[in-house]
């Protein structure tokens, strides 16, 4: 009996520093070159920007043998808005993770910096609005629409930020998949 939990102990162990390992690097080069450090993120932040996004009242329908509405979570209509707030869901959820769990290590001379107002100027003409002012926001749209260039940059950034939280990087693709499946 003490062996077998002896043997349990050791194998959670073992779980532990397996799961430590996968995090192999603190940092993340993007595609656009620029090199990001993980940070860690209070997970009730993150919590509080999704919960943001709130499902509808699950719409009523009448039963005529009861009598009475019931609630129709099948309804089409119900669906697709419960898919589209998921959506609204994961996007924010990305955004919280790039702008809360990164920052700079590292840009290329070929990026601009979050400093400059070269880029901040391009995205002011293609009406993509920046509180520049915020430095928190400004990081937020240097990050999405400078730094990262494609889906692979997100996926990177995710996956990372799972394996942080304890889910595999497999785990944290197959939910991007999942979610966003002609993204990926």
């Amino acid at each position: 009996m003490v062996d077998q939990y002896e043997n349990k102990i050791q194998q959670a162990l073992k779980n532990v520093e397996t799961q430590e390992e996968t995090i192999s690097s603190p940092f993340i080069t993007l595609s656009s070159g620029v090199v990001l450090r993980l940070k860690k993120i209070n997970v009730l932040r993150i919590n509080a920007v999704v919960d943001q996004f709130k499902y509808p009242d699950i719409p009523e329908t009448w039963d005529s043998n009861k009598e009475r509405p019931i609630k129709n979570p099948d309804s089409p209509e119900y669906k697709q808005m419960c898919a589209e707030i998921d959506a609204q869901r994961i996007w924010a959820l990305l955004d919280a993770i790039a702008v809360l769990g990164t920052e700079i290590e590292s840009v290329p001379k070929e990026v601009p910096l979050l400093e400059s107002d070269e880029w901040i100027d391009e995205l002011k003409v293609l009406k993509i609005g920046v509180d520049a002012e915020s430095k928190l926001a400004r990081y937020m749209a240097w990050i999405k629409f400078v730094a990262i260039l494609d889906r692979t940059d997100l996926n990177r950034i995710a996956e990372q930020f799972g394996v942080q939280m304890g889910i595999s990087e497999a785990g944290v693709s197959e939910e991007i998949r999942k979610n966003f499946p002609n993204q990926t």
